[in-house]
């Protein structure tokens, strides 16, 4: 009997040993995720070549930025000196210091009057006044930017009078 109580006080003290050892432990940690601005476009103002006095033959107009403005340079066709037309403008908001990319068309975009076409292409863009830039590009501090685009318009002998329209797409994306 003696050996029996020995035994089971020995079985107890290692069983009451183990429970100690085996104690639970709880501790906290953080979690935590950034998330950037949603990124919006909008366009407020249109790409506008201006008045152009109808070409005997082909002819093109560059239209380029002038930081806040542009400038048309023409090619083989004569331009109105009192409708200069202007750059198409996008206010972009996102999240400040983030870089972004800017797509614009890489074909040919028509604008029509008619049965009558002309052919805009060579889309190129500014941000932020820094000049004929490539992407990324980065949302100023203060979580704003101004794109603007400028593109080439082509012209054939021939074309009816009257105003040409079309649309052309911008897309953003966070790089």
């Amino acid at each position: 009997m003696k050996k029996l109580a020995i035994s089971l006080f020995a079985t107890a003290a290692f069983v009451v040993g183990i429970s100690f050892s085996a104690e639970a432990q709880t501790v906290n940690s953080s979690a935590s995720a950034s998330l950037y601005a949603t990124m919006n476009i909008s366009n407020t103002q249109g790409l506008d070549f201006g008045t152009i006095y109808a070409p005997t033959g082909a002819a093109t107009i560059l239209y380029q930025y002038v930081y806040d403005g542009g400038l048309r340079i023409p090619t083989g066709v004569t331009l109105s000196d009192t409708d200069l037309g202007h750059a198409a403008l996008f206010d972009i908001t996102g999240t400040a210091t983030q870089a972004y990319n800017v797509t614009l068309p890489t074909s040919d975009v028509t604008i029509t009057n008619g049965t009558d076409d002309m052919i805009v292409n060579a889309f190129r863009f500014d941000a932020n006044d820094i000049g004929d830039i490539l992407n990324p590009v980065e949302i100023p501090s203060g979580g704003a930017d101004v794109l603007e685009v400028v593109a080439t318009l082509n012209l054939t002998a021939g074309l009816g009078g009257g105003e040409y329209t079309g649309t052309f797409d911008v897309t953003i994306a966070y790089n």
